[in-house]
């Protein structure tokens, strides 16, 4: 049964950092994006219609691969 609940949290561990993950990389984006334009400009969200961060990760991957 220890063995059982082991592989169990192990599991459960590993599914919720992975979501995590991904929240976490959102996250950095949309501060590094307040940070440039509190930097440039004086304020945070100077773009009106900025990149989300699935758009801005599509035109990564499209020019990772030219």
């Amino acid at each position: 049964m220890p063995r059982l609940l082991s592989i169990f949290l192990l599991i459960a561990c590993t599914l919720i950092s992975a979501c995590a993950y991904d929240n976490a990389k959102q996250l950095t984006y949309d501060a590094l994006y307040n940070r440039q334009c509190v930097q440039e400009k004086g304020y945070a969200n100077c773009d009106p219609d900025p990149l989300t961060y699935e758009e801005y990760e599509s035109e990564r991957q499209e020019l990772n691969n030219e």
